[in-house]
């Protein structure tokens, strides 16, 4: 009886870890699940990309989206806009506001791993698909942050 109780804790104790649901710095990001398909990374990759996450029942996410407009207005840099939107109408606005600044794809974030950090969230990737630099983003200056590591890229564009 004493082994079988020992067995069950060791069990209990030393069971592996269930598996991670989020992206972390130095993982490979997968192709994005988009309401649309799929995006394949290997397309939307020159020496960089960034990948913004943004839903529209987040309300931090309005600070975000006020960061994102007026740096995409002064800078030109490889960037993907996830966002979570219900109304088809607004968010056909969205991609017509963004065109030429941002490439923006709809998507249900609980279909994916890309939202599972948080709103809004950023993901700076190099062209292997590793990330580079994560974190949640609100202001310009963060953006800058994730942004620092692909500087050389950016000032070339």
């Amino acid at each position: 009886m004493e082994n079988t109780t020992q067995a069950a804790i060791r069990e209990r104790f030393l069971r592996k870890p269930a598996p991670r649901k989020n992206l972390i710095v130095g993982d490979i990001a997968p192709d994005i699940e988009t309401v649309e398909g799929v995006v394949e990374l290997d397309a939307n990759i020159h020496d960089y990309l960034i990948v913004a996450n943004i839903s529209t029942r987040c309300s931090s996410c309005m600070d975000s989206l006020e960061a994102l407009d007026q740096y995409t207005r002064t800078s030109n840099f490889n960037l993907i806009i996830l966002i979570e939107i219900d109304d088809q109408e607004q968010f056909e606005q969205f991609v017509s506001y963004y065109e030429g600044r941002a490439k923006v794809f709809r998507v249900e974030f609980k279909n994916t791993l890309y939202g599972s950090n948080g709103m809004p969230w950023l993901y700076g990737m190099n062209r292997e698909k590793q990330i580079i630099t994560s974190r949640v983003f609100h202001m310009t200056e963060e953006l800058e942050e994730v942004l620092s590591p692909f500087r050389p890229y950016i000032d070339r564009e």
